[in-house]
């Protein structure tokens, strides 16, 4: 958790450096699965004696090996660390270590051992005079070869120098013609991925008129579709007041009550009271024929008004409680 927490607070400099380390810890292990016929068959190994080369060059790719009197070492212990700690470690205490400074002396190291028990590691630090990494360089020029590494062998892991001379700005960098090549494919992956934003911008506007030339169809079906669901709202509301109120029984009773002289034109119902509007007989008495009626109470004329008598009868309209489930 502590790891995690220390990724997440760090700086770009600082994971850009993680990276880095991690990318050349996979490299050094690629390397060192894959089979030296692979890896090293193709580079030719020369010898510098600190003036030129010790026999001929023969191929462009050399792995140069540095004569011991060249290098000055030291043996140093430290507590356990990663090859990159040590980097940064030589390079804060190289003026303890070494006995000239950095414009005069390059340095490198390997470890020779480490000691998981007692924590700590041997590391054997080397000097290389800068005078001696120019004349090498110029060497190198000369014979129009490149070094594959600049090492003082050892039995177990020599200490390789050309990390030292390519900070130091001893070695050439890339000729010409490699860096025009460099540049083209620079140029080309821009390109690419240019031609690749470009193409994916038309895609979206294609897609952006396809959704704006369907955006009419989509309004109608999201209205029909809100009128369906308004209508399905309405049913439903209209199947459960038809599973809850039965009028059967109120007709039945009003058929039973009211005389043959009797006509009614509507009737409404609604929250247990229901009014009756329609006309009878002269001699017919509504009120008085609902209220003997033991389901309803509360029975009156809806209307104080006087309504003109017509040819079919006289109007009537009354309202009165209903006991049943309406």
């Amino acid at each position: 958790m502590t790891a995690v927490s220390s990724i997440l607070n760090a700086d770009m400099a600082t994971i850009g450096r993680l990276l880095q380390n991690g990318l050349e810890w996979w490299l050094r292990e690629l390397r060192a699965l894959a089979p030296r016929s692979f890896t090293g068959s193709r580079n030719t190994t020369v010898e510098f004696d600190g003036v030129a080369f010790v026999g001929e060059v023969k191929s462009r790719k050399v792995a140069v090996r540095l004569q011991p009197p060249l290098v000055l070492l030291r043996r140093i212990e430290r507590p356990l660390m990663s090859d990159s700690e040590v980097t940064r470690m030589l390079a804060f205490d190289r003026h303890r270590i070494l006995p000239l400074p950095e414009d005069q002396m390059l340095a490198g190291f390997r470890v020779r051992g480490r000691d998981s028990q007692a924590g700590r590691m041997s590391i054997e630090i080397g000097g290389l005079a800068c005078e001696v990494g120019e004349r090498l360089a110029n060497a190198l020029a000369d014979a129009g070869a490149i070094p594959a590494e600049v090492v003082l062998p050892s039995s177990s892991g020599g200490i390789d120098f050309l990390p030292a001379m390519k900070s130091a700005g001893i070695l050439r960098g890339l000729s010409e013609a490699r860096r025009v090549w460099w540049v083209i494919a620079l140029a080309l992956f821009a390109l690419n991925l240019g031609l690749l934003i470009w193409r994916d911008a038309g895609s979206v506007a294609r897609l952006r008129d396809q959704v704006e030339a369907q955006q009419p169809g989509v309004l109608a079906a999201q209205r029909i579709a809100k009128q369906l669901e308004r209508t399905e709202r309405l049913a439903s509301v209209a199947d459960k007041q038809r599973l809850t109120r039965d009028p059967l029984p109120l007709l039945a009773e009003l058929s039973r009550a009211l005389p043959g002289d009797v006509f009614v034109q509507r009737l409404t119902a609604q929250a247990g009271t229901i009014r009756i509007t329609g006309f009878k007989a002269r001699s017919t008495n509504i009120v008085s024929i609902l209220r003997g009626v033991p389901g309803f109470s509360d029975v009156r004329a809806a209307s104080a008004d006087t309504l003109a008598e017509v040819p079919i009868g006289e109007p009537f309209d009354v309202s009165a409680h209903w006991r049943g489930a309406l």
